[in-house]
């Protein structure tokens, strides 16, 4: 067991994972640019466009002119653009690079202090270990975790009302309350997170495992207490309504709106549905294979041996939901991500506990394994920390800083402005870089990519020598459920467009 002595003197280098976290986080907002998907643009910062600009709901998404889209992360949105602009930070570019590091600071120390917190009674430090590694290096926790998304900022929220539940107290019952109503009206679907979180809050008994509620009370005071959190949800929620009045015009309930649409009239459906183990499929397919077989046995085994975690009660019944619901997409299932290093680290605890008993050459094998599954996280975290995550947007932001009469050639079937609202970056473009007409069934898009690789500059030698490689073809070969589709094939091209 030299190997665990190993790693439990490596806990004593607490200070240096905490510091690689914030760089890993910081370093992966940074070159985040763009989007994972089209939602985080379309229905976060293009919106804010119809308070700062007065756009018209009919140029927005159908969402909005159904009035079913929740408006408290727009207007969050709205009020750092327009610090930025009062701290004469013009380029949008910038400031949703700002954003993206801010956020993933602030979700770098709620996720270490949520693991920590629910790690305080482990007493072995392997376990401790392995969970704090996980916030700061698992592969794709800084890439999520910095991501302008209702996935993010919802989590983010609930992870935030989470640690403040901790202080017990009636000041930190009424802001935990506060914070998981905004994690509901951040996105609709974490109400099947605060729902168990909630139930287990009345029923957790003191005696349980990773005891985390009101169990030891009495039945009123357990009452009372979660009225106090109750109140606070309220609070956020009047706020919340206010919002949505201001960005609509109008008092609409938007929680309503959305059930009607999306559950009564199937409207999700017509997106594109799966079988109830889509889910499973995805995962295994975006994951890495080796990281998502070795998380997945993970959270099996934490289920089973952890059943009466409020962990295990949020991932049952949001999982069951999202089963039964015909419309499926993996990040629908990223704000569970929040909870993966808790997991990880009860797992580090128990095989522990059980290699100890294996003979001395099996024990080689494992850590032969392990050291590969080490290795392909790693790869996979520079390239998470590295690559842009949408390489169109990339080229824009590299446009932005080009000269203002510069104009570079687009694929005729893609545009980003004139008749589609893609405008949350025109003020930093010359109009000159689109010169390619629309197509005619172009107002039938819903949205539009720039296709670096179809029409790079043929006065270059090096594009022109790229663009006859297999790099424009490589993404026709990726399945729609990798996270990195679309993310490695354009990358060099659009190095080209900026002549």
């Amino acid at each position: 067991m030299g190997f665990f002595k190993h790693v439990s003197n490596i806990f004593n280098f607490k200070r240096s994972i905490f510091i690689g976290g914030l760089i890993a986080y910081g370093l992966t907002a940074y070159n985040s640019v763009g989007f994972h998907h089209e939602d985080e643009h379309f229905q976060i910062l293009e919106p804010t466009l119809h308070i700062s600009e007065g756009r018209t709901l009919d140029d927005l998404p159908w969402e909005f002119s159904a009035q079913m889209r929740p408006t408290l992360q727009i207007w969050l949105t709205f009020a750092f653009s327009k610090i930025c602009d009062g701290l004469k930070i013009m380029n949008r570019f910038d400031q949703a690079t700002l954003m993206r590091i801010a956020l993933a600071i602030v979700a770098f120390l709620s996720l270490w202090r949520l693991t920590a917190n629910f790690l305080r009674n482990v007493k072995s430090p392997t376990a401790k270990f392995a969970g704090l590694v996980s916030v700061a290096f698992l592969w794709f926790m800084p890439y999520l975790h910095c991501r302008n998304s209702s996935e993010l900022m919802s989590a983010l929220a609930f992870v935030v009302g989470i640690n403040i539940l901790f202080r017990e107290t009636v000041f930190a019952f009424f802001w935990g309350g506060f914070f998981f109503g905004a994690s509901f009206w951040l996105r609709f679907q974490t109400a099947f997170m605060i729902l168990p979180f909630s139930l287990y809050l009345l029923c957790a008994r003191a005696h349980w495992r990773d005891h985390f509620g009101f169990g030891e009370l009495r039945w009123r005071n357990r009452f009372v207490y979660f009225a106090i959190i109750v109140a606070g949800a309220a609070l956020c929620s009047m706020a919340a309504v206010i919002a949505d009045r201001l960005f609509y015009g109008e008092w609409v309930l938007t929680p309503w709106r959305y059930f009607h649409e999306n559950i009564l009239n199937d409207k999700a459906s017509s997106f594109g549905v799966a079988p109830w183990w889509g889910y499973l499929r995805s995962f295994f397919k975006g994951g890495i294979l080796p990281i998502a077989l070795l998380l997945f046995g993970s959270i099996i085994l934490f289920i089973f041996q952890r059943s009466r975690s409020f962990i295990t009660w949020i991932f049952i019944f949001f999982l069951v939901i999202h089963f039964l619901i015909p419309h499926k997409e993996l990040r629908f299932l990223f704000p569970l991500a929040i909870f993966l290093p808790i997991i990880v680290a009860n797992a580090a605890d128990f095989f522990q506990q059980k290699l100890a008993k294996f003979p001395r050459p099996f024990l080689y094998t494992i850590y032969l394994i392990f050291s590969c599954v080490i290795a392909i996280n790693f790869s996979a975290l520079c390239a998470s920390a590295l690559l842009p995550a949408e390489v169109h947007v990339e080229a824009l932001r590299i446009f932005s800083r080009a000269d203002r009469e510069h104009s570079a050639p687009v694929s005729g079937e893609t545009q980003y402005f004139s008749e589609h609202p893609f405008k949350f970056f025109a003020r930093n473009l010359s109009p000159n870089i689109f010169v390619t007409p629309l197509i005619n069934n172009m107002q039938d898009r819903e949205h539009y990519l720039l296709n670096v690789g179809e029409n790079i500059p043929t006065a270059s030698s090096r594009c022109k020598t790229v663009a006859q490689s297999w790099w424009p073809q490589l993404p026709k070969f990726l399945d729609q459920d990798v996270i990195y589709t679309n993310r490695f094939a354009p990358y060099i091209l659009q190095k080209c467009l900026a002549r």
